[in-house]
């Protein structure tokens, strides 16, 4: 971190330029070969449950639009393309399969998992 003290995996970080200028936020992780998985390029963000149920609804309201009558069986979160790095999770039906391959998701994959049944439900 800035302060030169060792930041723990799956923790979120702040992505800089070396001028200094605002990248975005991420999900660090030393063990991968992608350090740092960029979830939000918004400095005014705050990483709470509310902003994961915000992306979910956002996720799931585009994939009804563009997938119509299909949407009861397709990719609900589609990893990076929905800001949801190393996650996905398709639906069949009433069935939902997910795969999380991010350290950072894995960590909130329940805010993520109850916000998405929530979200269907309605």
């Amino acid at each position: 971190d800035a302060d030169g003290e060792p930041v723990p995996d799956g923790e979120t970080v702040t992505v800089r330029s070396q001028k200094g200028k605002y990248l975005g936020a991420g999900f660090y992780n030393s063990h991968s070969t992608l350090r740092i998985r960029v979830f939000s390029k918004n400095a005014n963000d705050r990483f709470t449950e509310e902003f994961w149920i915000r992306r979910v609804k956002y996720a799931l309201e585009y994939r009804r639009s563009v997938m119509g009558a299909d949407f009861g069986s397709c990719r609900l979160i589609f990893g990076d393309a929905d800001a949801f790095p190393g996650l996905v999770i398709d639906r069949f039906g009433d069935l939902l399969v997910s795969q999380v391959g991010c350290l950072g998701i894995d960590r909130i994959k329940n805010v993520i998992y109850t916000a998405v049944v929530r979200t269907l439900r309605e």
